[in-house]
């Protein structure tokens, strides 16, 4: 028994002096930490501290470093952040070779155990997403016009014209369809049981990759196949495109009617020949569980501040009215509403869908331009909520100011950079750089056209704890917005478009 003993306090010994031996000459020991201890094993505090408390440990390191880098411990590496402008624009700027999008999601999302096929290697559907969303626009916005009232209806099930429940998760069902309609069109997006599995593999990604990383890589493969649900649910979704796939290739053979206009469908014209059936319809499968979470967290923001503040929702809809009587529902008319426009990016301003963007990883040793040295293997990011209220760039940083970007519109003449979708240094809801989301027109337009027609044919009144409201994980993290919650939402009895 005693040489037992010796032999475990010898072995204990030699993994912390090894431990110790790594971290002393670990390169990014001389980057500041934040949220907890930077000693090996003990900054796992630090990853519980940030799971937890996320924004309050960003804005930490950005109180205290925001000219230069800070690391925060997560339980499988450390996070390096960057805040000042140059930082930020540097690394959105940065190669995929250098620093790599696709290598930072594998790992962010575990995806080697937790999807069923990978699609990060090959982004030949980043372009056509890309090129369609920005061509074709006014034409998917009329599909979303078409698909709403009834998915409002059905997702929002009430009785008498009065809703009376989760917003949250309402609106993931509404977004899922909607997202549905564009992705893989009629009838699939209407199917209940598909919403529910794209829903469900949305949120259990995250979920199961939160766990995966608590364990040790050699564990992974076999923890996936225990506890892990995302491949048997992503499984069940791709068989309902796998069936409409099949369809429209048999009839695409013999039928020259008019095709869908929808992602599967540009797919199945634009996939290089290399694309297998398999490779296609998993990555229709990836565009709409990516369309799901942020857009969804966007929109039930949207819908939580509008029923806070009643006051800013009837000058939307007095907007709304007006622009819609003129114009109609159109791409034109949606992308006129600026009273909307600007509430939805303040709304994200002060309640970021994400705390952090442009996750990358470094693929080789390099230095970036204010001089921070990342080794091999680094993963970088950039803040995003404390930039989003720094004093310096918005004015009364803490004060919810739903017509900030309007009023700068209408003062400085039409301007782009005070448009939702516009990427910057200082407004990165939407990522920045060479990665910035490429569907973030077809999102922003959708999040607009689903508020628009919340706040033009419904009052909206919230119930709240004075703390606010709260959200499950999100990206494996707690999420900055305030989430969830009860919303009573009544039928206006004057009722415009759709």
């Amino acid at each position: 028994m005693p040489d037992l003993q010796v032999l475990l306090y010898t072995c204990l010994g030699a993994v912390l002096a090894i431990s110790f031996s790594r971290w002393v000459r670990d390169p990014l020991r001389t980057i500041p930490t934040v949220g907890g201890p930077s000693l090996p094993f003990i900054s796992l505090l630090g990853a519980l501290n940030f799971m937890v408390r996320t924004d309050a440990v960003l804005q930490e390191g950005y109180n205290k470093y925001s000219r230069g880098p800070f690391k925060v411990a997560m339980f499988d590496r450390w996070v390096v952040f960057v805040s000042n402008r140059d930082a930020v624009e540097d690394v959105g700027r940065r190669p995929d070779g250098e620093l790599s999008v696709s290598e930072s999601t594998k790992e962010l999302f575990e995806t080697a155990y937790t999807v069923v096929k990978e699609t990060n290697n090959d982004q030949w559907h980043v372009d056509i997403i890309r090129s369609k969303f920005s061509r074709d626009l006014s034409s998917i916005v009329l599909n979303i016009v078409d698909e709403l009232p009834l998915a409002v209806v059905e997702c929002f099930q009430g009785t008498g014209g009065r809703f009376d429940g989760d917003i949250k998760a309402s609106v993931q069902k509404l977004v899922a369809r909607m997202s549905g309609r564009v992705c893989v069109g009629v009838p699939t997006c209407r199917s209940s049981e598909y919403t529910v599995l794209v829903i469900r593999s949305s949120e259990s990604i995250m979920k199961d990759a939160f766990v995966l990383k608590v364990f040790p890589d050699i564990l992974k493969s076999t923890v996936a196949r225990l506890v892990t649900s995302t491949r048997s649910c992503m499984a069940a979704a791709a068989s309902y495109i796998e069936e409409i796939y099949q369809s429209r290739r048999e009839q695409s053979e013999t039928d020259a009617q008019e095709k869908p206009n929808d992602v599967l469908q540009w797919f199945i014209d634009g996939a290089p020949a290399r694309a297998s059936d398999e490779d296609i319809i998993h990555r229709v499968l990836a565009i709409h569980l990516t369309a799901i979470h942020t857009s969804s967290t966007a929109t039930t923001q949207a819908l939580s501040d509008l029923a806070s503040y009643p006051e800013y929702a009837e000058v939307i809809r007095a907007e709304v009215e007006a622009v819609v009587a003129a114009e109609g529902w159109t791409k034109a008319a949606i992308d006129n509403m600026r009273k909307l426009d600007s509430f939805l990016k303040e709304s994200q301003r002060c309640n970021c869908a994400v705390p952090f963007v442009s996750l990358r990883k470094a693929m080789d040793n390099l230095t970036l331009t204010d001089g921070t040295f990342l080794p091999k293997g680094t993963v970088v990011a950039a803040v995003a909520s404390p930039i989003h209220h720094d004093a310096s760039l918005y004015p009364s940083p803490d004060t919810f100011d739903p017509f900030r970007f309007s009023s700068m519109f209408d003062a400085e003449g039409p301007n782009v950079t005070q448009r939702f979708t516009h990427t910057s240094a200082r407004w990165l809801t939407f990522g920045y750089g060479r990665h910035a989301c490429p569907g973030r027109f077809f999102a922003a337009d959708m999040v607009k056209t689903v508020v628009a027609h919340m706040v033009l044919n419904y009052y909206l009144k919230i119930q709240r704890d004075t703390d606010g409201m709260s959200g499950g994980l999100g990206f494996g993290l707690k999420p900055s917005a305030k989430l969830g919650g009860k919303v009573i939402m009544e039928r206006r009895k004057a009722e415009t478009g759709t």
